[in-house]
């Protein structure tokens, strides 16, 4: 077996970190929104670029839509929140 060494057009690879700026970004805003009150994160998506943070998916209330954006902007490092985030009020349940 011939083992080569790792290269990227004839370079070696290089990383920033283990985690780069805007992952640490990401983790901080998405432990926020986990632990706030006034908002069900399970289905909200926090992508970071730079210090701008984009917050995708679905919450249950139109409110929640606004405090996502709270939480977010909140935290250290935030310049602008881009929400995205859609509310999608429960249907009442039908008894058949």
């Amino acid at each position: 077996m011939v083992y080569k060494n790792r290269e990227f057009h004839e370079a070696p690879p290089a990383m920033d970190g283990e985690y780069p700026p805007q992952a640490t970004l990401e983790i901080a805003v998405s432990d926020a929104l986990g632990i706030a009150g006034g908002v069900d994160a399970a289905h909200v998506t926090v992508v970071a670029e730079g210090s701008v943070v984009t917050l995708t998916g679905t919450v249950l209330y139109p409110q929640e839509v606004a405090r996502a954006a709270e939480v977010a902007a909140a935290i250290a490092g935030v310049t602008e929140v881009r929400n995205a985030i859609r509310a999608v009020e429960p249907q009442p349940s039908r008894g058949l």
